[in-house]
């Protein structure tokens, strides 16, 4: 089962640069940094976990939501978790999926800047 969105695979538990996710510090980067390199489209489609709860991510990093617009996509992650029923925090890295890029976390694409610009630790 690949919790987070990962590779899959034997080695779903690895990082690109060969370290285990939870070895892994994340340094700053933000979901309009994925857009901004595109990594991520704006526009896209963007899912809370697998569904049915679904918003669209704009280049400033907000979200559209059933009609409203949303500050950030953790705002989206936690009204979409409270409105499938969960409580707590939640994180949007490892919830929060891209439509149509083989449904993949925004932590997968996180995971992806950082290898690119060295930041991987």
């Amino acid at each position: 089962d690949d919790k987070d969105g990962g590779e899959g695979g034997a080695d779903a538990s690895m990082d690109m640069g060969g370290k285990s996710k939870a070895q892994r510090t994340h340094h700053s980067c933000k979901v309009t940094d994925l857009i901004r390199e595109d990594l991520i489209q704006a526009g896209a489609s963007i899912i809370f976990r697998n569904g049915p709860e679904e918003g669209k991510l704009f280049e400033d990093g907000k979200v559209e939501y059933k009609g409203e617009t949303l500050k950030s996509v953790a705002a989206f992650a936690a009204i979409a978790h409270q409105a499938m029923g969960g409580k707590g925090k939640v994180s949007s890295w490892k919830n929060v999926r891209v439509v149509g890029v083989n449904n993949r976390t925004l932590g997968y694409f996180r995971d992806k800047y950082e290898y690119m610009f060295g930041l991987a630790s």
